[in-house]
């Protein structure tokens, strides 16, 4: 887990089996066995976590270019994620975490 959350360059599963050297299903074996749920969904909240940070940053973001550096297929793709995981779309997400911030 610790390669998934200091090399942001992994994305999918298939770059973790390329960085580690295992095959898929023992990762998936290993992970639900010490960590309780599958590296996809470590993958996953890390990607979203990123995407969080991002619009929370303040600063003016290409989500296309951010979408494509955290290995979704578009950005459609990305703010989709985020949105049915979190509940409202990145730029939602940082408007209401700047207003709830200005209280």
């Amino acid at each position: 887990m610790g390669l998934i959350a200091s090399d942001r360059s992994v994305c999918d599963l298939d770059q973790l089996r390329r960085a580690t050297g295992h095959q898929p299903r023992w990762l998936q074996r290993i992970f639900a066995e010490y960590v309780g749920i599958g590296p996809k969904a470590i993958i996953r909240r890390y990607r979203l976590q990123e995407a969080a940070d991002a619009a929370l940053s303040g600063e003016p973001l290409d989500w296309a270019a951010k979408a494509a550096q955290l290995g979704y297929y578009d950005q459609a793709h990305l703010v989709r994620e985020f949105t049915r995981v979190v509940g409202m779309a990145p730029a939602a997400y940082a408007r209401a975490h700047c207003m709830s911030a200005n209280r």
